[in-house]
């Protein structure tokens, strides 16, 4: 019964594997959304902790997500107001985090 639960080859991890490759998805979470919010976290807390400015990183993971729809747009892309939730996701976490863990 585990096996058929976890797929032929009894690992949860080549299902979700498998899973990724077919789909482009991971659950019902797209990886294009999942790159959004962690590019717009990285660029969050690079910016707000070399700035020591939670509030610039916050901006600057925002404007990212504005900057990337907007060149979609001009460049044939698919603009998605999902992407910019996602990277405003991505942006507010790292907000948080550098409010509760930095000293500014």
């Amino acid at each position: 019964m585990g096996r058929q639960l976890l797929g032929d080859t009894g690992h949860a991890s080549a299902r979700h594997s498998t899973e990724l490759e077919t789909t482009g998805r991971v659950g019902v979470v797209s990886m294009d959304k999942i790159l959004h919010f962690l590019l717009a976290f990285m660029i969050a807390i690079a910016v707000g902790g070399v700035t020591e400015n939670s509030t610039f990183g916050l901006i600057a993971g925002l404007v990212a997500g504005v900057g990337k729809e907007i060149l979609d747009a001009f460049t044939g892309g698919t603009v998605e107001l999902l992407d910019f939730v996602a990277a405003a996701g991505g942006s507010l976490l790292a907000f948080v985090i550098i409010k509760l863990f930095g000293r500014y």
